[in-house]
């Protein structure tokens, strides 16, 4: 009978370490996000249209979402993906106004109700055309 405790306590004390290192690993992702920026090339030559920035977080979690670009912060739009995670919209031109050529980072701050998930992107910027 001694012996069984023993495997018990063992056994308890195994799955304590394993939950632990399971929480571990999930608050540290949360702590970032991935975030994907639409399109990848953003020309200065272009007429309107938006910027999308993709993510893999359900729409219902996000409680504030602060978007900005080289370290301007963008008045945005959001919605769900077919798939039910959240995406935000610029408008291209807010966009065209604050980066140059070269490359722009975009970076999404989210609130949600456990803590700020922080993502970046970064994409490729044209200039006009030569004439």
């Amino acid at each position: 009978m001694k012996m069984s405790n023993r495997v018990r306590a063992i056994s308890v004390l195994v799955v304590l370490v394993v939950l632990t290192a399971a929480l571990a690993t999930v608050v540290s992702a949360q702590e970032s996000l991935d975030i994907v920026v639409s399109p990848k090339v953003l020309s200065l030559n272009s007429k309107g249209g938006s910027i999308s920035v993709h993510t893999n977080l359900n729409y219902g979690l996000a409680e504030e979402v602060v978007l900005s670009v080289d370290g301007e912060s963008l008045e945005t739009g959001t919605f769900a993906d077919d798939r039910g995670d959240l995406v935000v919209k610029a408008d291209i031109d807010d966009v065209k106004s604050i980066v140059s050529v070269g490359e722009a980072t975009f970076v999404l701050q989210v609130e949600t109700a456990v803590g700020q998930l922080v993502g970046t992107d970064t994409i490729r910027v044209v200039g006009p055309a030569k004439r």
